[in-house]
């Protein structure tokens, strides 16, 4: 049996490492200049990402191999102890395509949502980076674009959210900086009372509560890269929110313009620059 349940590892650390970059707004001018545009977009998870809560004794005893080693000891008796909640809940999803279906909804984006005329758009799973995306941006005319989306998905540690963590970028001929890029971050309602008892509530009615999460955080992302891109520097002025974000127990505040509000559901831009899609 595939081991789907993610611990500390080389994973785990990619995705703790993604640090929000620094929000870099289109402008007016540099868009007027850019009439052809080529997209990536790229999911390069197969299938949804479940990740051990860690204890965090590392962090409390100042770091070091003993309190990483005891923090591993913890999270694989955690692993042992839900395993036999999430085995139902993939058996329940088995049949869904997150990555197709992220693909379906953007398609009519990129025709007519974005702002911009695409040449050609490339879906995939591969991450470009280094010579590769260096290779692509540096053959841009002056006239082109590239823009380009990564996408992942994860239950947060509770497991009681879906959070969709998107980074998009956008390149001009004859710059070797992006003249765009943003992180977008949708996070759904929470399903049932959080911990392993989350577990079967997602599963039930074959995963249709995650199902549904899966569709609104796909079309909310799109949404906020709509809105994003179309964004000055400045937001338009209006009314500003402040709405929470779980990371488990714990909640950060969201604060920050509201770009968009619908069935109790809001958009917003923290003070960071980062687009934030969370309940109200």
């Amino acid at each position: 049996m595939l081991q789907r349940l993610a611990i500390v590892g080389s994973l785990a650390i990619l995705l703790s490492a993604c640090a929000s970059p620094p929000r870099i707004a289109l402008t007016p001018d540099v868009r007027q200049q850019i009439s052809d545009v080529r997209a990536q977009a790229v999911v390069w998870q197969d299938e949804l990402i479940v990740r051990a809560e860690a204890p965090g004794v590392s962090a409390a005893l100042g770091g070091g191999l003993l309190g990483a080693m005891i923090d591993s000891n913890i999270i694989e008796g955690r692993q042992n102890a839900v395993q036999g909640a999430i085995d139902p809940f993939y058996a329940s999803i088995d049949d869904l395509d997150f990555r197709q279906q992220m693909w379906t909804a953007m398609d009519p984006a990129f025709q007519s949502d974005f702002g911009f005329k695409f040449s050609q758009v490339d879906k995939g799973a591969l991450i470009r980076q280094g010579k590769e995306l260096n290779a692509t941006v540096e053959a841009l005319k002056p006239n082109q674009g590239y823009l380009y989306v990564k996408t992942e998905y994860t239950l947060t540690p509770d497991y009681s959210r879906l959070n969709i963590h998107t980074w998009a970028l956008m390149w001009k001929g004859g710059n070797t900086t992006p003249v765009y890029q943003n992180t977008l971050f949708y996070q759904s309602a929470a399903v049932g009372p959080g911990g392993v008892a989350s577990v079967p509530v997602w599963a039930a009615d074959h995963g249709q509560k995650y199902r549904a999460a899966v569709a609104e955080g796909i079309a909310q992302t799109v949404q906020m890269l709509k809105l994003d891109l179309a964004a000055n520097a400045a937001d338009k002025e209006g009314r500003s929110v402040v709405v929470k974000q779980y990371t488990g127990a714990a909640s950060v505040d969201i604060s920050g313009p509201l770009m968009s509000e619908q069935n109790g559901r809001v958009i917003a831009r923290h003070a960071n620059g980062t687009v934030y899609s969370l309940v109200n």
